[in-house]
């Protein structure tokens, strides 16, 4: 099975205009409508202060924390993302990371709620993607990922989750081990004595609690198309009852296609090597700079810490960059073998007249890397212009 992976841009909006075959590079097959993520690990006997809070590693410009009242506040390196409050990635890739183990990559067009909970934090993710790197503390750490259609239980792990906008999401891990069954929504809003009273749901609970899948390294999962449409037409109809107060009806259609034996599909996979870009330049800082950015207390401590984050976050996102000479091997590649690898081929156009054409393979804080004939190269996105895409037949 060949395997794709969705990718970054940082200027689809500013460019979208200017040409039909002007495009953001990884403002493609990225919006997952609806999808939900939720990471739950727990606090370790953390503070309040360090639970469930995230610290951001890196933000474009158009980056928003979002309070619970719905007021907007810029994000930047070192910001503080705390339980309750929401993240939108803006028009890049958002790189930060927890206390707690978890290091995370959103996608450009993210939007995530963090909240804390009493034995972890959680990550809601309404819509997106996000590459994650998972380091479990102690044995008790969980980490769970949901979407409106599919629950992942995570025990430590590397994996990134993506959507086309038409074959539904995907997991795909890099390392470690996920679990994988499908999810209704309606059904977790009810109460556990609604479920318990009520042989419909009951059914419905033990049919999606059968269907578990584990998925290895190397390993994608997804669900059968018609499994999202019967969790779609049973999530439907519960919300329709529990509006009107009328009892539980479970569409018998829906029910069968979650019945399927191959409900979860799993398959092994080549990795695609932008997403083993991503996963390489995904780096962590040490948690003695995180503690520095949460415990600032003035504007001014907050610069410095965000200056000393900054500092750390770039030496060894530069150090990840030097590494994806591995990934790309050691003899250059031509123009034919190039399209022949990548299938999209980038024209990156610099403010300075400076035209780079090749393979994007990730956008790592402010650097765009480019595979090219000549190697891999790095560009500074504000030194970019626009960036055309060619789709290679």
């Amino acid at each position: 099975m060949k395997h794709t992976n969705a990718h970054y841009s940082d200027f689809t909006n500013d460019f979208r205009a200017k040409s039909q075959k002007k495009r953001s590079l990884y403002g493609l097959s990225l919006l997952l409508p609806g999808l939900l993520l939720i990471f739950a690990f727990a606090h370790c006997g953390k503070t309040g202060a360090e639970s469930g809070n995230f610290v951001v590693l890196y933000a474009a410009e158009d980056a928003l924390l979002i309070q619970q009242n719905g007021s907007e506040t810029p994000l930047s390196t070192g910001s503080v993302v705390p339980s309750g409050a929401t993240v939108d990635s803006g028009r890049a890739p958002l790189d930060m990371q927890s206390r707690q183990g978890a290091t995370v990559r959103l996608r450009p067009y993210t939007r995530v709620a963090v909240s804390g909970l009493e034995n972890g934090a959680r990550m809601d993710m309404d819509h997106g993607g996000m590459v994650v790197r998972v380091n479990r503390r102690s044995a008790d750490q969980d980490f769970t990922v949901v979407t409106p259609t599919a629950i992942a239980g995570v025990r430590g792990t590397e994996f990134d989750v993506e959507d086309n906008g038409t074959d539904g999401a995907r997991i795909t891990v890099h390392s470690g081990k996920v679990s994988m069954r499908p999810r209704v929504p309606a059904l977790e809003r009810l109460g556990s004595d609604q479920i318990e009273s009520d042989p419909e749901l009951q059914k419905l609970q033990s049919t999606l609690e059968s269907r578990e899948v584990i998925l290895e390294a190397n390993q994608q999962g997804s669900l059968d198309m018609q499994t999202v449409s019967g969790i779609e037409r049973i999530n439907s109809e519960l919300e329709s009852n529990a509006e009107g107060a009328g009892s539980s009806e479970i569409p018998a259609d829906g029910l069968q296609a979650l019945e399927n034996e191959n409900a979860v599909i799993k398959n092994t996979i080549e990795i695609d090597i932008r997403s083993k870009a991503d996963l390489t330049t995904l780096v962590e800082v040490d948690e003695d700079r995180l503690a520095e950015a949460e415990s600032a207390a003035s504007d001014s401590d907050r610069t410095q810490a965000g200056q000393d984050l900054e500092e750390q976050y770039n030496q060894r996102r530069d150090a990840a960059l030097d590494r994806l000479n591995e990934l790309t091997g050691e003899n250059p590649l031509n123009s034919a073998e190039l399209k022949e690898r990548y299938n999209i081929i980038e024209i990156v156009h610099q403010k300075s007249g400076t035209i780079t054409e090749g393979a994007v393979l990730t956008q790592a804080g402010n650097i765009l890397v480019v595979h090219t004939t000549s190697g891999v190269v790095r560009i500074n996105t504000a030194d970019i212009n626009y960036i055309d895409l060619i789709h290679v037949e």
